[in-house]
């Protein structure tokens, strides 16, 4: 065998192995301290599902496997971090698009499997940018409900447990309100949603845990000259895993679908578990 053929056969490998690696489903788990956490949160399992994309690209059996697995983790909290469906102009080649469902059928498939979640402090999402870009996200987050996912964006609750909870819609292709933020003290220990992780700029001050999605983490990590950094990151470098943002905490979370064309490669599908530390004072 010589070169070409060696470098052929590497090359065909390689995709076959990148339509593989969506399967490779794994769960990062975390301890994370946040000072004046009340005393009642502390040891809370908060699990994050991101960017599924539920679309005409994710099959039934890789979206049953997500949600057995996230039911698998116990958590106190499940958080959804947006881009729950893929929008329909998201398709490569473009011929393969009409043949695409309405995003609310996809949204309906994802509120089927999601049922068998029931987290004691329940489940809350926020839209990404794919979620309100062919409409606004009432029809989807209605359809969500229905699985008991209540609609964070632009709102702030107060968990059970004392945990202030707050969600910002998409800085993309949604208004993200931080007036919301005025509802919590600064210096609360707090949990912020946003799905673009360029938002936990604004949230610098903040003593926060705030979870973003949206990168994929690069979906596809080629070496350089091949590799090419998420537009959305390029300005920010915000691209997964932990950053220090002042005084907040900032986790991107690699999400566990795929856009454009259902391939990974080098940057493994993750749900995200965040078991909550008390520590001293802010």
């Amino acid at each position: 065998m010589n070169a070409r053929q060696i470098l052929g056969f590497c090359g065909f490998a390689a995709l076959g192995y990148a339509f593989c690696e969506p399967f490779r489903l794994r769960v990062r788990e975390w301890d994370v301290s946040l000072p004046d956490l009340p005393a009642s949160a502390h040891g809370t399992r908060v699990l994050q599902i991101s960017d599924i994309h539920a679309g005409m690209y994710l099959s039934r059996v890789l979206l049953r496997k997500i949600v057995a697995l996230a039911n698998a983790q116990n958590a106190d909290l499940v958080v959804l971090t947006g881009d729950m469906v893929s929008r329909r102009n998201a398709y490569h080649p473009p011929f393969v698009r009409p043949l695409a469902r309405p995003v609310t059928d996809y949204a309906q498939d994802l509120a089927r499997e999601l049922e068998i979640l029931k987290p004691k402090l329940g489940m809350f999402a926020v839209a990404g940018n794919h979620d309100v870009w062919e409409s606004d996200f009432g029809p989807i987050a209605g359809i969500l409900a229905r699985a008991g996912v209540q609609n964070l964006n632009n709102r702030a609750v107060i968990l059970s447990n004392g945990l202030p909870l707050l969600g910002l819609d998409d800085l993309r292709g949604g208004f993200p309100d931080l007036s919301v933020l005025k509802s919590v003290e600064k210096t609360a220990a707090q949990l912020v949603l946003s799905h673009n992780p360029r938002l936990a700029l604004a949230l610098s001050g903040r003593n926060a845990l705030v979870l973003s999605g949206h990168t994929h983490g690069g979906q596809v990590a080629l070496p350089a000259p091949f590799g090419r950094t998420p537009v959305d990151a390029q300005s920010s470098h915000f691209k997964r895993g932990f950053y220090r943002v002042g005084a907040a905490q900032l986790y991107v979370c690699s999400g566990v679908g795929s856009i454009a064309i259902p391939v990974r490669f080098g940057v493994l599908p993750e749900l995200a578990v965040f078991t909550l530390r008390r520590s001293g004072n802010f």
